[in-house]
């Protein structure tokens, strides 16, 4: 099970579920997604993206972000490119 994440700046924090599923909810409703479809996609995505990292104890940010992008592509591609586009305008800020 992850507990600690490598954030880019190589900083270490507790690895926070909430936090994911918090980007991935987020990233569902900019895209449109209805609020009833949304739940169960936050709780796909959150679960594959628990059983893909079983047996890690640490993982960089970046890998959480590709394995997320990837879940959401399969599920909901609307919801990977609100992802997207919203790193594109924090990266511009």
């Amino acid at each position: 099970m992850v507990t600690t994440v490598i954030k880019r700046d190589g900083e270490t924090v507790p690895y926070d579920t909430e936090k994911v599923r918090g980007s991935i909810r987020a990233a569902c409703e900019d895209s449109g997604v209805e609020e009833e479809k949304t739940g169960d996609v936050v709780e796909k995505v959150a679960s594959s993206l628990e059983e893909e990292l079983k047996g890690q104890e640490t993982v960089q940010t970046q890998d959480i972000r590709d394995r997320v992008l990837d879940l959401l592509e399969a599920e909901e591609p609307e919801a990977a490119q609100a992802w997207r586009a919203y790193e594109e305008g924090k990266e511009k800020a």
